[in-house]
């Protein structure tokens, strides 16, 4: 019977409870899952380990590549050097030796043309050959003469200073030397004048400058 004034006693106790096996199982091993994150772990490593090798052979083979690339173009580069060497040294040999035979051919083609350049001379005086100053001196003389002689007009020779130096001796008495520094050395002109200080009548001239004139005149393909 209950007392009136006593509260109600609470609910027997429940017996203990026992353990679903279920609700055992779902909650994860400890060791387990310590297992799974070393083993995730050790593939993370081992991927990235796998990646920098990677990485580190390409960037290997590149830089191999690039290293055999250079070593290959400077081989190339001896190679040409060496096989077109000899040949630039031989043209460049070449080269220096036509500039000096150039020169000198340019020297003998000078002398030719004051040697042609006497005979056009002579030849327009009817001077014997070979070119002989003095023999074609005389030749002038005695043509000079001969027209000088018709009424005694005088004559004069004009030549540079150190040719008439050595021309005066095979001058006629009747004949002036007279020194001409405008004139070229080698050549002389003869004039026949109508008096002493009078103007020339005729002239045989047989001066470099006449020479060089006639040269000049030649046409190109002579």
């Amino acid at each position: 019977m209950t007392h009136p004034f006593r509260p109600p006693s609470s609910a027997d106790p429940a017996p203990d409870a026992v353990p679903d096996p279920a609700s055992a199982t779902d909650r994860p091993d400890p060791d387990e899952t310590r297992a799974k994150q070393e083993r995730a772990a050790r593939a993370a490593a081992e991927t990235a380990e796998a990646e920098a090798r990677a990485r580190l052979r390409q960037e290997a083979r590149e830089a191999g590549h690039a290293e055999g690339l250079r070593q290959g173009r400077e081989q190339a580069l001896a190679a040409i050097t060496d096989a077109i060497g000899p040949a630039v040294a031989r043209l460049e040999a070449l080269q220096a030796r036509l500039e000096t035979e150039q020169a000198a051919h340019q020297e003998e083609m000078a002398r030719a043309a004051i040697e042609l350049g006497k005979v056009l001379a002579e030849t327009l005086i009817g001077a014997p050959r070979p070119f002989d100053r003095e023999a074609l001196l005389q030749r002038v003389l005695a043509e000079a003469r001969a027209e000088a002689a018709q009424d005694a007009l005088p004559l004069i020779c004009r030549a540079a200073p150190e040719t008439l130096d050595q021309i005066t001796p095979a001058l006629p008495a009747p004949v002036r030397p007279l020194p001409d520094a405008a004139m070229k050395p080698g050549g002389f002109v003869i004039e026949l004048l109508e008096s002493e200080a009078g103007t020339a009548l005729n002239r045989w001239d047989a001066s470099v400058e006449r020479m060089e004139q006639c040269l000049r005149a030649l046409p190109a393909d002579v």
